[in-house]
């Protein structure tokens, strides 16, 4: 019943927002004319159209318009920028295959952290290589993503990589983020 009611007010606000502003009703006009709209559509099957599910909730969605300017053919990892501890940190990787978030030793320094502040650790993590590197500790911190912050925990190992941070599935499945290194984008509800 609850699903029932929350699904009739989305589809009520929308049907409002529509008939009451010409600049919305032109947008999802133009939106409809650039797809294959059946007349016999419901305005459930509207809705999800316009980028969500018929409950209301968010649908991520990427299309050949999100592609980088070489389309398919590249093969570059997925690198943002963050700002973490009042600091801009770029090439930041973000690797759903990661059960961590990992930040070097390096960076961590940069960030003004020293061995003695961070959180001491018993992990060990094994690598791709598959060899065995030591957790040095850990550290939260607010990390802010374009208009999304998050408090994350970093795992501090002293190793040399390609990143100066990693932002793995601990730091994306909170936040509902989809991360697409076809498209070069991470997309959030």
């Amino acid at each position: 019943m609850l699903k029932q009611l929350k699904k009739t007010q989305a589809n009520i606000s929308i049907w409002g927002l529509l008939v009451a502003s010409k600049k919305h009703r032109q947008a999802v006009l133009e939106a409809l004319a650039r797809k294959e709209v059946p007349m016999e559509i419901s305005p459930e099957q509207v809705v999800a159209l316009m980028g969500t599910n018929p409950e209301g909730e968010a649908v991520l969605t990427f299309s050949t318009e999100d592609l980088p300017a070489e389309g398919v053919a590249h093969a570059k990892p997925l690198y943002i920028t963050v700002e973490c501890r009042g600091k801009k940190i770029p090439v930041v990787l973000v690797d759903n295959g990661s059960a961590l978030n990992v930040c070097p030793m390096r960076t961590a320094s940069k960030l003004g952290l020293t061995e003695e502040q961070l959180t001491p650790s018993a992990l060990t993590v094994r690598a791709y290589d598959n060899g065995c590197r030591k957790i040095m500790g850990t550290f939260k911190a607010a990390c802010t993503v374009g208009p999304v912050e998050s408090e994350v925990e970093f795992c501090v190992m002293d190793i040399d990589t390609n990143f100066n941070l990693l932002l793995g599935r601990t730091w994306l499945h909170p936040l509902g983020a989809v991360p697409s290194t076809v498209h070069q984008k991470i997309k959030l509800p």
